[in-house]
Order: structure tokens, then C-alpha cells, then sequence
């Protein structure tokens, strides 16, 4: 979905596939100050933000803004078979000469910034802060160095973290995660000392950009329960994709909350 100044566009799809913008409020085009709203849903909303942009040619300001940036994620060259993805949305975002490109919580902030003109991030550790304070866990958990580089300075919680070791086979994607390191083990032990101080299990908060299917924090809440068999697992993404659904989440003991990034979330996604 995309919308300018607030209001929704609608594109017609003719039969073929093609669409056009049209039948729009009057006035709306008389806008020198214009801001594009991308709650992105589909690829072939690419062409419908070209379309948008021409409409506004002598805007003197006009802001992209992306709640959820598509294809954040795919920010490293693998090898000369494989798309560069952000490169490319990169690329088609500066044709279009924005004023401002903004994004939140965008999953690799340095790469994205050197590649898309007059970009900006906005970072989520105040809404991080307050579910700290729903929550209130005993340790906050980092499935990998690259989350816990992203927030846990902002975060500037005095709460024990667990960083997780990660390695991605990049011609599979799969993600493997070597043994539990010694510096996780000490943390977990001295969890052992809290419980018997609170007469209770653990309770954990673990923080990321992007929950696609879950495997990751599945995986993580399998090794935390293995040991802590009735921990109590809390999740915090930014985007929540959920792209297998709540129900994988919640069989393996995680309760999770996001923002509404998403549209799906934005129209009351169950989290």
C-alpha cells in the first residue's frame, strides 16, 4: 500500500497487469510538500511509486518513507550469479530524487546509507525501553554480534545479555550455530544463582530487526528451555514478517511483539 500525504492510492490493474493511477482528490497534486508513504506489500509497487513520483514534478520537497525498507536484508555481493538486491533498490530509489528516503530500524544502516541519497534510519530502542519495562526480564538475549552491536549500547540496560554465535552458509542461506560458548554458558549459570534468588525461572527478552519464519529465535528458545525448561521466552522485532505464521512462535514458548512496520500489522495482525 502507498499513500501520498495520507491518502490511500489505489491503482486500477487492467487485464493485462498494468495499472494506472488516476481518480485522485482534488487538489492533492497541487502539493509542493509531498510525502510518499510505502507500506511495502508487493514488487509490482515499484512501478506504482514511479508512476506516483511523476505526478509531483515540480514538488519542491517530496519524502519516501518506508516503514519496513524491502530488501534490507539482501546487503552484502554473495558472488557474480547472485543479485545485489539493495544495490539495485538503491538504485531505483535515487532515480526518482527524493528529499529525504527514511526507513525504520534498517537492517544494515551503514551499507544502506552510502547507497541511497539523503537517507535516514530511526532507530526503536525508546519502544525497546518500554517493553523492557512490560516485560521485565532477568536477561536480554541477542540471537547474534550484530544485533547486540545495533542496540544493546542504545539500550544501555544494566540487565545480563547472552550474545548468541552465528554462521550463514551463504550459497543455502541455512544458519548454523556452533556450541555454547563460555561466556553464555557463565551468564546462564549465574542465571541458575537468580533463580533460586527469585523462585522462579528466567525470564527472557530477546531482541532483533526481522523475524522471518522464526527458526532463529526457535532455535535460541529450544537451547534456552533445555535448560530452563519453563522459562518464560519474550521476542522484540522490528518488522515482524511472520511468514509461517504465530503458531511455530508459540509451540515453542515465545510470546512475541512488534511494531507495525508492516501492513499486515498495521491492520491488526494477531501478535
Amino acid at each position: 500500500m502507498i499513500k501520498v500525504n495520507g491518502f490511500v492510492i489505489k491503482p486500477t490493474i487492467f487485464p493485462d497487469g498494468t495499472s494506472q493511477i488516476w481518480k485522485l482528490p482534488e487538489g492533492l497534486l497541487d502539493n509542493k510538500y509531498v510525502t510518499i508513504t510505502w507500506y511495502f506489500e508487493a514488487e509490482r509497487e515499484i512501478i506504482d511509486l514511479f508512476g506516483i513520483r511523476a505526478l509531483f514534478p515540480s514538488a519542491k520537497e517530496i519524502a519516501l518513507h518506508m516503514p519496513y525498507m524491502p530488501y534490507a536484508r539482501q546487503d552484502k555481493e554473495v558472488d557474480n550469479n547472485s543479485t545485489f538486491s539493495l544495490s539495485v533498490i538503491a538504485s531505483i530509489i535515487n532515480s526518482l530524487h527524493f528529499s529525504l528516503v527514511s526507513t525504520v530500524d534498517v537492517h544494515n544502516p551503514v551499507k544502506t546509507k552510502e547507497l541511497i541519497k539523503n537517507f535516514e534510519s530511526y532507530d526503536v530502542t525508546t519502544v525497546q525501553q518500554i517493553l523492557i519495562g512490560v516485560v521485565n526480564p532477568d536477561c536480554i538475549v541477542y540471537p547474534d554480534k550484530g544485533a547486540n552491536d545495533r542496540y544493546n549500547a542504545k539500550l544501555k540496560s544494566k540487565l545480563p545479555t547472552l550474545v548468541f554465535p552465528k554462521d550463514r552458509d551463504q550459497s543455502t542461506g541455512q544458519i548454523t550455530r556452533d556450541n555454547m560458548p563460555p561466556d553464555v554458558r557463565e551468564t546462564l549459570e549465574d542465571l541458575g544463582v537468580l533463580r533460586s534468588t527469585l523462585k522462579r525461572e528466567p525470564r527472557f527478552l530477546i531482541i532483533d530487526d526481522i523475524c522471518d519464519g522464526g527458526a532463529t529465535f526457535i532455535g535460541l528458545a529450544n537451547v534456552i528451555h533445555g535448560i530452563w525448561s519453563k522459562a518464560d521466552v519474550h521476542l522484540f522485532v522490528t518488522h515482524g514478517l511472520f511468514s509461517k505464521g504465530m503458531k511455530p512462535l508459540a509451540d515453542a514458548g515465545i510470546t512475541a511483539y512488534t511494531t507495525n512496520s508492516l501492513l499486515k500489522n498495521v491492520e491488526g495482525f494477531n501478535v
